[in-house]
């Protein structure tokens, strides 16, 4: 059912979406009435492991081949960026046409409850 939800969001936001900067923010395993998808965002799932750490996955697929620029931002359970060195900076990945890619992203902080992906 969760996952239905997520979906039917995730279809929403697909048709409402233009050509700025996407932001796709994941909160407490729901997605926020800020988050923006680009149309390439398929799907979206997100989970706290065995060790109390959050991990999201993110689904990207597209018509043609494309390249974008993502950063990862970590956040507390009040909203506050955690330091993390490795996600700080803008990263490329590269799309090819009509095939998935799945992105698997693990905090690198138990205190990580929520995460903010954005692409330009």
């Amino acid at each position: 059912m969760h996952l239905k939800k997520i979906f039917v969001c995730c279809a929403v936001m697909l048709l409402l979406n233009g050509c700025s900067p996407s932001l796709i923010h994941i909160q407490d395993q729901a997605v926020t009435a800020d988050s923006r998808y680009p149309q390439y965002v398929t799907d979206i799932q997100s989970r706290t492991n065995a060790n109390g750490i959050l991990e999201v996955q993110i689904t990207f697929q597209s018509s043609k081949s494309r390249t974008i620029n993502y950063k990862v931002e970590w956040l507390d359970d009040q909203g506050y960026g955690l330091r993390n060195p490795i996600d700080e900076r803008y990263r490329a990945l590269s799309l090819t046409r009509n095939e998935s890619y799945v992105m698997h992203k693990l905090a690198s902080d138990k205190r990580a409850k929520d995460i903010k992906v954005h692409i330009k």
